[in-house]
């Protein structure tokens, strides 16, 4: 019977060395001739002894070689090899030294979190991640509103609404002990907050801590960084460079401005205006920051004079040249801004069949439309900015920033006067309608609207909680200022939630 190659499998020649393998005198002892019968299992038991004898002599002689080699370099070398117990006791040694010196370290950072400024805050230390206390003084004044108004469980609702942000998970692993370099504004000054201790209460402390450790905790959750107190400091450092980039971008002056209020009618107030909201008063004093262009759309009653009302805002959003400045004034829901309906009642927001909305899509497309014609600057003053004035207004910007992110959109400047997941609240006495309009003319009838003023004011608002957010150089989500300090001055006024 004849046989070819393919009767062997390749595996049976890899230990043969090239020369042995080309060497044609070996080729009867790997090859099987016409003369032998494969189909014999003594023949076929016999080629395999033979491959497996020269297998080990190859194997054996490797062995051998490498020993000696071995052995040849230790010798070179002059290597003593060590007694095994001694090793074993050396090694024992070393590990005790590394668990001493572990416990140690730890020992020490634990001293070092005791000594530190975190008991100021009346934190535990070291912070517990699972620790809401962060959380209840980061919406202590919308508490204090609500238990004000009879809602006695304030405290529970809000914080579990806060913590609901993926932003502020690691709040309370920034510690206050990384932000000393925190620039703050004292008397007119800006200082560090290790200078600034002395000369703040035990109370602006807190808040501008707490303030920091939100904003930071957020900025990093953006950067999709870890909290380290590297990035921490890196981050005080960008936000003070970029908060000085920022602060003198006009909200008003010399831009095109479009105000779009809810259409909700009030019976009586002080200035004898009764539209609710973008009173006649903040008409007034946008106009005296000489705006290029300054249009009000504000609905009727009617469904038909409100659905108008909506498609021309969109529109002129569209088409409004650069710089150019939206304003909205009303009820607003997470991914809604209402010209009619919207309220929010026993902590529900409530729609009606009829309302008339744009929701965060439909601002969003427009906008795109915007961009297409007028691309972003990457000059400050030149950027668009949009203002979000309802309730969940953090819940809209950050809404509003992730489709951006989805279609590779640059984003416009967003401040808003609510905290994510929270009720924005305004009063009756302020100047302009709201306090958070106040703050933008630094609470004066003749300053400009700035940036400036929000990032830097003491906010005066007994109530809300502001928050503005800008794109960095990549596009990248950064909240400049997320304020939450609180009047020492009583405040006169009815509350209004929008």
């Amino acid at each position: 019977m004849n046989h070819s190659y393919k009767n062997f499998s390749p595996s049976r020649l890899i230990y043969f060395k090239e020369s042995e393998f080309l060497d044609s005198s070996n080729e009867k002892d790997l090859v099987a001739s016409n003369d032998h019968d494969l189909s014999d299992p003594e023949v076929v038991k016999g080629e395999g002894e033979g491959f497996i004898e020269r297998i080990e002599r190859n194997s054996l002689a490797r062995q051998a070689r490498r020993r000696k080699n071995r052995a040849e370099r230790r010798k070179d070398q002059q290597v003593e090899l060590p007694d095994l117990d001694e090793s074993e006791g050396a090694i024992k040694r070393f590990l005790s030294r590394i668990e001493r010196n572990s416990l140690a370290r730890q020992a020490k950072r634990r001293a070092n979190r005791q000594e530190n400024g975190v008991q100021l805050l009346g934190l535990l230390s070291p912070v517990s991640p699972n620790d809401t206390r962060p959380y209840e003084k980061l919406v202590g004044k919308q508490i204090e509103t609500q238990k004000r108004k009879g809602i006695t469980n304030a405290s529970s609702v809000l914080v579990e609404r806060l913590i609901k942000d993926p932003s502020l998970k690691n709040m309370p692993k920034v510690r206050v002990e990384w932000l000393d370099e925190l620039v703050v504004k004292v008397s007119g000054k800006d200082l560090s907050l290790k200078d600034a201790k002395d000369l703040l209460t035990e109370k602006e402390f807190e808040d501008y801590c707490v303030n920091a450790q939100a904003v930071i905790a957020r900025n990093l959750y953006f950067q999709y960084k870890p909290v380290t107190e590297f990035n921490v400091r890196e981050e005080l450092i960008r936000l003070a460079e970029v908060r000085e980039e920022y602060k003198n971008v006009h909200i008003f002056k010399g831009r095109n401005v479009l105000l779009v209020a809810h259409n909700e009618v009030i019976e009586w107030d002080s200035q004898g205006d009764s539209n609710r909201f973008i009173k006649k008063s903040f008409e007034l004093r946008i106009e005296s920051d000489h705006p290029k262009e300054l249009d009000v759309l504000r609905g009727k009653e009617s469904l038909l004079s409100l659905t108008e009302k909506k498609y021309t805002a969109l529109e002129k959003i569209e088409t409004a040249e650069s710089p150019f400045t939206f304003v909205f004034d009303g009820h607003g829901g997470p991914n809604k801004i209402y010209l009619s309906s919207g309220k929010i009642s026993n902590g529900k927001l409530i729609e009606s069949e009829t309302a008339v909305k744009i929701t965060v899509r439909e601002l969003f497309r427009s906008y795109k439309v915007r961009q297409e014609k007028y691309p972003s600057s990457k000059d400050p003053a030149k950027k668009d900015i949009f203002i979000n004035s309802g309730c969940y207004s953090a819940n809209f910007i950050r809404s509003f920033y992730n489709l951006c992110d989805k279609f590779n959109v640059p984003k416009p400047i967003f401040a808003g006067e609510s905290e994510y997941g929270q009720f924005g609240y305004s009063e009756y006495a302020s100047l302009n309608g709201d306090k958070f309009f106040d703050a933008m003319f630094d609470y004066s009838d003749s300053t400009p609207a700035t940036l400036g003023n929000l990032i830097n004011h003491d906010i005066r608002n007994p109530s809300s909680n502001i928050s503005i957010y800008i794109p960095d150089d990549e596009n990248v989500t950064m909240q400049l200022t997320e304020n939450e300090r609180q009047s020492s001055q009583d405040q006169s006024g009815v509350d209004r939630l929008t």
